[in-house]
């Protein structure tokens, strides 16, 4: 395999040579086939080499879907954060935002299948350190699991019943907000 440098500012033209569009990344193959879709590229290159078996776990589709979408939409926003001078139509940090609001749900979303309850001060306190607790208002769902918010709405905890002692075990403790 060989590697090509070629200064995408000045184009000195030998990635043209490779491939027309004259975008980045772009693979060459053996073969004289040319790669030039980051999806493509990082198949190939997991299909030559997986050592953490990424391939076996993963479903392609989906995996192309989910580059797509980061280069599609997600790309576009992070530019825009990092060049927040070139798009003043909103400040950085609201690029930033618009950019996070689109692609990391908040945690609790994650968790919505488990039902929720909402503790007083004294019980989030003892759920921030780890300490089980009786939750007499809480019967255990299916999963055994609980949502626990504090009393200003902010998720604490996520809980495991322990039906040997009928208390609620902290399995995740969440960090207090700043």
């Amino acid at each position: 395999m060989n590697y090509v440098r070629d200064i995408l500012k000045t184009k000195d033209g030998r990635i043209q040579t490779i491939s027309p569009k004259a975008t980045v990344p772009v693979l060459q193959l053996p073969s004289g086939k040319v790669l030039d879709q980051s999806i493509d590229i990082m198949m190939w290159a997991l299909h030559q080499h997986d050592p953490h078996a990424w391939l076996a776990c993963a479903d392609e589709v989906q995996a192309r879907q989910w580059v797509q979408r980061n280069d599609a939409v997600f790309k576009p926003l992070l530019d825009h954060y990092k060049y927040a001078t070139r798009h003043p139509q909103f400040s950085r940090a609201e690029h930033r935002q618009r950019a996070l609001d689109g692609f990391v749900l908040p945690l609790d979303a994650a968790l919505s299948d488990y039902p929720a309850l909402t503790v007083d001060a004294e019980t989030e306190v003892r759920l921030r350190y780890g300490q089980a607790v009786e939750l007499p208002d809480a019967s255990p769902s299916a999963s055994g699991h609980l949502r626990a918010y504090g009393p200003d709405g902010t998720l604490v905890a996520l809980l495991r019943y322990d039906t040997a002692t009928a208390r609620w075990q902290p399995d995740k403790v969440f960090a207090a907000p700043l």
